[in-house]
């Protein structure tokens, strides 16, 4: 009976000698097929991903106190909750349109 372990690289004690030539000539596959691969690779010329820098820096502005009283937290929750919920509001009012076109 021969037994297999669960890692393929770590050789156990009573391994078949098959086991070890199915590893030889895996290893050999892999060693080829890498220096195949090595051949046919091509090296890329000019930019393949261009930077672009975009750097517009917004002027400072004077704290009022307008910009004070303005809730911020409870704005961007806001808009956080309109962003995840946009969708099943869009939804619903198309349904409730198909619904309303229909009835008359």
């Amino acid at each position: 009976m021969v037994l297999f372990p669960k890692k393929a690289t770590k050789p156990q004690k009573g391994d078949s000698s098959v086991r070890a030539k199915i590893m030889e000539y895996t290893l050999e596959n892999i060693i080829r097929f890498q220096a195949e691969e090595i051949k046919m690779a091509a090296q890329l010329r000019g930019p393949v991903l261009p930077i672009k820098k975009h750097l517009r820096r917004e002027k400072a502005l004077p704290v009022t106190d307008e910009l004070k009283k303005f809730p911020t937290y409870s704005h961007m929750r806001r808009v956080r909750i309109d962003k995840r919920l946009c969708g099943l509001r869009e939804k619903k009012a198309k349904e409730s349109a198909e619904e309303t076109g229909g009835k008359r």
